[in-house]
């Protein structure tokens, strides 16, 4: 709305201050449609990215369980491998211990059967023991 005044020149200051308010005023308005046009888009986008963002929570969640079971495999598959380990050091210790008495029983073996050739061939040198006399009983 325009106000026109009579009486010179405070009439015109006025009516180019309001075509200034009018202008400035018109574009008040279309930057507040451009605001609202905005507003609408973003709530109308606003579900959907709500809605992927409880996906990404969802699958975020499932992630941590699906990590944290596998830091469990993790840990008891290093217990296990420990454990492994005992088993294999201990069976290398009866290993040894086994080996040490075989070696042991080889020599015994060895030094025997020296001294079992040994005496059979002292016994092959001796002369032949003297016939075994026969005794006899008689009947009574």
């Amino acid at each position: 709305p325009r106000l026109l005044l009579r009486g010179g020149g405070s009439g015109s200051a006025l009516l180019r201050s309001n075509e200034g308010a009018e202008a400035e005023c018109r574009e008040l308005q279309a930057r507040l449609e451009r605001v609202r046009l905005e507003t609408a888009e973003l709530e109308r986008e606003c579900p959907a990215e709500a809605e992927a963002a409880a996906r990404e929570r969802l699958e975020c969640r499932e992630l941590r369980a699906e990590l944290e079971a596998e830091q469990r495999c993790a840990t008891r598959s290093e217990h296990e491998e420990a454990s492994l380990q005992d088993e294999v050091e201990a069976a290398k210790a009866r290993e040894w211990r086994l080996k040490g008495e075989v070696e042991a029983a080889l020599e015994r073996n060895a030094g025997l059967e020296e001294d079992c050739a040994a005496a059979s061939a002292e016994a092959t040198r001796a002369p032949p023991p003297p016939p075994a006399r026969r005794s006899r009983r008689s009947p009574r």
